[in-house]
């Protein structure tokens, strides 16, 4: 069987480059029949250099496991003999939009206790 390369990347327009694992991405061979091969792990740091597997041809499941709890998948092909790219771009950092979203209402907060009491003074 042939193999070929697949270079995984994670991406964001507002992250510094860096080599600290931020998110942790699974690849598995997407196998007939719905059983599932077995997986390897590769940590990713924001921007910065892809990294390279080497993996025999045929397709895969890409899963990007983020420590916000979210999670991003693909599904790739990779070519024997050539180099398949995929990269996840996870956005804005939310530092930079939580707060000033928040102050313009588009985010919920809970209210404080104080808010809360009243709301049941006002409805009891």
């Amino acid at each position: 069987m042939s193999t070929g390369q697949l270079a995984i990347r994670l991406s964001s327009p507002s992250w510094g480059t860096g080599s600290e694992t931020l998110a942790m991405a699974e690849v598995t061979a997407a196998v007939r029949g719905g059983t599932r091969g077995p997986s390897l792990k590769v940590p990713l740091g924001v921007n910065d250099t892809p990294k390279n597997l080497s993996l025999d041809a045929g397709p895969y499941l890409v899963r990007l496991f983020l420590p916000s709890g979210d999670v991003q998948a693909e599904r790739v092909e990779v070519e024997g003999g050539g180099i398949s790219e995929l990269t996840f771009d996870i956005g804005k950092s939310p530092h930079e939009w939580l707060g000033s979203a928040s102050s313009l209402g588009i985010v919920q907060t809970l209210p404080s206790v104080i808010e809360a009491r009243s709301l049941e003074a006002a409805l009891g």
